[in-house]
């Protein structure tokens, strides 16, 4: 697996959405730590999808299970997330494909290392 770094800005201690209580920050964390750091492919509702960078094909049962919250909170923390536009989500019975914004311009937050 290669090495990549996921970059914080010290302003997220800042932000009423993320640290709004532990269980937030916890899902912004694995939003981040889990999104593709590279373009690579997935499966998605049965059709294969180019992920890129910041994106990753979840679901809230998922992280909620990773994370031991329940899930119907996680699917309220993410509706909380795309309100405050840090992330984008295309849902549908089977997943969610999950985009992680950069708050400025809307663009993907993720870096990746030579």
């Amino acid at each position: 697996m290669a090495d990549h770094w996921i970059k914080f800005n010290t302003s997220v201690w800042n932000d009423k959405v993320i640290c709004a209580d532990t269980a937030h920050f916890c899902v912004w964390w694995y939003l981040k730590s889990h999104a593709a750091y590279q373009t690579h492919c997935a499966l998605f509702s049965g059709e294969v999808l180019e992920l890129q960078p910041g994106q990753l094909v979840t679901g809230a049962t998922a992280i909620g299970r990773a994370l031991g919250i329940d899930h119907t909170r996680v699917m309220r923390i993410l509706r909380h997330f795309v309100a405050a536009g840090l992330i984008t989500q295309r849902v549908n019975n089977r997943g969610r494909i999950i985009t992680v914004l950069d708050k400025k311009s809307g663009k993907t937050d993720r870096q990746t290392t030579p």
